[in-house]
């Protein structure tokens, strides 16, 4: 079959959205034939880091992925694209259940039948590389997200919680989470960094809280961040995490109900995926993060 290449950044910064085609099935005398498709419809905007997953050979999904501006603020979105291999035609997706956390340089593919894997990858906004609990499936026939697991998603500067005093186990404070998670060595979540907002909070800095004192409100997901006049997400100070040199490079799936078994990456950008044809079986592959100016 052929491959296809959506997108992508020049070295001066421009953008783009343009399709090209790479058909194997054409190589003559060791030439293989590329070719800039001429597409229709609903076309992305302009773009990089994104994932085209092919389904089938019947069409594409087209996922993540945006657009650096000056000052250092990123565009991404959760939109989701869909494109026709027959005809060439982009059709934007209008698609159900809680949307997927936006990233770039992520990871995608295509389970067999309907599913589709999003995993791994870069979150701007919050500066975060994103592993087992960001990970998502769209189901292509019914256009709905699933979660992998049945936990709650402790999105960091998005979700409300409850949280119990230190001093006085009655009282409770609403606030939200800003930061973490902090892990135990085996790599099991320990706290979170918790913004409190009620009034009769005596202290309104973030502080460390742990799981156990946690109580969720609401998914953060359900509704964008608030913006400034330009646009600009806001961040609050406390949420610049960064992962730690020592974490470990997988983690253990804990949650009995989750799809998935065994052992997953953890947070990074840039992962290979492929399958082994014919086997049913997935290989992951590399993949990096930026913390203290340094690849790893």
């Amino acid at each position: 079959g052929a491959l296809y290449a959506w997108g992508g950044r020049s070295l001066k910064d421009k953008y783009f959205n343009d399709l090209w085609r790479l058909d194997r099935s054409r190589a003559h005398q060791d030439v293989v034939h590329t070719d800039e498709m001429i597409t229709s419809g609903s076309c992305p905007p302009a773009r990089f880091a994104s994932t085209l997953t092919n389904c089938d050979d019947r069409f594409a999904i087209l996922f993540g992925g945006g657009q650096w501006k000056t000052g250092g603020r990123f565009l991404t979105d959760a939109t989701t694209y869909q494109l026709n291999l027959s005809t060439f035609e982009w059709s934007k997706l209008e698609t159900a259940g809680i949307l997927p956390m936006p990233r770039l340089q992520h990871s995608a593919v295509n389970l067999g039948g309907n599913l589709v894997l999003i995993f791994g990858g870069y979150e701007p906004s919050q500066r975060r590389y994103l592993s087992l609990q960001e990970a998502e499936v769209l189901n292509v026939r019914s256009l709905r997200w699933m979660l992998l697991d049945s936990r709650y998603r402790m999105n960091p500067g998005w979700m409300e919680v409850v949280v119990r005093d230190f001093e006085d186990a009655e009282l409770a404070h609403f606030g939200t989470v800003v930061s973490g998670p902090e892990r135990l060595p085996n790599g099991e979540p320990h706290g979170w960094y918790v913004k409190v907002m009620s009034p009769d909070a005596a202290d309104r800095r973030a502080r460390f809280y742990p799981e156990s004192c946690i109580q969720v409100v609401s998914d953060g997901r359900k509704r964008p961040q608030p913006a400034t006049d330009e646009g600009e997400l806001l961040t609050p100070p406390e949420a610049q995490w960064l992962p730690k040199m020592d974490e470990p490079s997988f983690e253990q799936v804990q949650d009995r109900l989750s799809w998935i078994r065994g052992e997953f990456p953890c947070g990074r950008a840039g992962m290979a995926v492929a399958e082994a044809a014919g086997s049913g079986r997935f290989y992951v592959f590399g993949g990096a993060r930026y913390v203290h100016q340094e690849w790893y």
